[in-house]
């Protein structure tokens, strides 16, 4: 999911803590969201609440937007939602009990056709909500959608809770494209006294460190179904009704208490990472710093386990910044970067992911080549952890041979292999050198 950096920061540990609730990349394998169908590649993460058909799928690729980032990992999917003739599932992701305030989501979503939509409709068919801890049942916060008044468009909607003839809900007018990524941010908020809580819409609306004026707002229902107030939120759904549901993708959604942490404010305007040869250079920019201790920079190589190898203090300027370090110890094979930003509060954010495929290579000789038994192997100094594996061409494991550290040159008996040509390999820490042979 190579999404251009910005607004959002990624995954569960690189949220500002005091206000992000989660953040949902579907960093899954493929297949069904949760256990009820059949491959739970969430984990648990996501759990049915309803239905036992027509399950929702983590499919291949992912959504972006322009000034958004969530931070996904190099094989982030997405999910996408279907329309069915019969029932279907909804799912759900807890989150921190919330009382009072404000409640924000922030999601992508791509369209993918609109003629199953209802057409001319007050109520539209909602397919993302909010739920308190105590039902699975009554959905706060709904967020609609329609067809639009031309084709090939959609508008988006909000109500407070159930759509009825009491409870119109409240959709923006303007007609959004079919098969275009949009931003939609909605919140639900808690008022004091009673019957008097508001739901609230965005689309496409850029960061705010306070919250704009809505695309739509919904007010609480004084009679009619809903008409109770819950006491919290605690529960994000996704619904994957019959008939109207919408035919699309979702992505990048994040759950937070604050409409700007929603949508996080444009610090970082870049983070570039090139291979020169000898070394990587990792460079950024920034724009509007406020509070910044510093930038970590963080080094992995198989794109998951990252570990710090240089800090660098902020500016803390409110104009443009820019700021690089090098990375001189670099390997043959693949590299990723990414930078965390640190503000003074302790809470941090995470940029985009960089990824460096450099062309050093380990130098590998095996002699005699034939051989009738034995082989000596020059390579490069090896680091603890070195081996020699020996493969068939078909790249079949045969044997390995563990290489002493700070050697050079290593001796291997292939006495006991059958006539004909192997696949050498000597890996050293993350970098691996394949050579063919041939046995006599």
């Amino acid at each position: 999911m190579k999404k251009i950096f910005t607004l959002f920061f990624a995954g569960m540990s690189l949220y500002a803590q005091s206000q992000r609730l989660f953040t949902e990349d579907f960093n899954y394998a493929l297949g069904a969201l949760t256990s009820v169908g059949g491959a739970d590649v969430s984990g648990g993460v996501w759990t049915n609440f309803s239905g036992t058909g027509n399950y929702l799928q983590v499919t291949a690729g992912n959504l972006t937007y322009p000034n958004y980032f969530t931070g996904p990992t190099p094989t982030s999917n997405k999910l996408t939602l279907v329309d069915f003739p019969t029932s279907s599932e909804d799912v759900l992701r807890g989150f921190t009990i919330q009382t009072s305030g404000t409640v924000y989501a922030s999601f992508l979503i791509k369209v993918l056709k609109s003629d199953n939509l209802a057409l001319n409709s007050s109520t539209g068919e909602y397919f993302a909500s909010f739920l308190p801890s105590t039902s699975t049942s009554d959905f706060r916060g709904r967020v609609l959608i329609r067809q639009g008044s031309v084709a090939n468009t959609v508008n988006f909607g909000i109500t407070t809770t159930s759509a009825t003839a009491t409870n119109v809900p409240v959709f923006d007018a303007t007609n959004y494209a079919i098969n275009t990524t949009h931003l939609i941010t909605f919140a639900y908020q808690f008022v004091s006294g009673s019957l008097n809580d508001i739901a609230k819409l965005w689309v496409n609306k850029p960061f705010s460190a306070t919250e704009p004026p809505p695309s739509a707002i919904a007010t609480f229902p004084l009679t009619g179904n809903g008409a109770v107030e819950f006491a919290d939120l605690a529960r994000f759904v996704w619904r994957q009704a019959a008939f109207n549901t919408p035919n699309a993708d979702v992505d990048a959604l994040v759950v937070a208490t604050s409409y700007s942490d929603a949508t996080l404010p444009l610090n970082l305007t870049s983070f570039k990472a090139s291979f020169n040869g000898k070394a990587t250079q990792v460079k950024w920019s920034t724009e509007n710093e406020v509070n910044v201790s510093g930038f970590a920079i963080e080094k992995s190589l198989d794109g998951i386990n990252f570990s710090p190898i240089d800090f660098v203090s902020a500016k803390n300027s409110s104009t443009h910044s820019e700021y690089s370090t090098t990375d001189d110890k670099v390997k043959g094979g693949t590299s990723y970067y990414r930078l965390k930003q640190v503000d003074k509060n302790g809470s941090f954010k995470y940029s985009s992911v960089e990824v460096i495929k450099n062309s050093l290579t380990i130098k590998t000789e095996v002699f005699p080549n034939p051989t009738r038994g034995n082989l000596t192997i020059n390579h490069s100094v090896a680091i603890k952890g070195a081996a020699i594996k020996v493969m068939n061409i078909e790249g079949k494991l045969i044997k390995t041979l563990p290489v002493q550290a700070g050697s050079t040159q290593t001796a291997l008996s292939v006495t006991d292999l059958i006539k004909g040509n192997y696949l050498l390999m000597f890996e050293n820490e993350g970098s691996k050198s394949i050579t063919q042979f041939s046995k006599q």
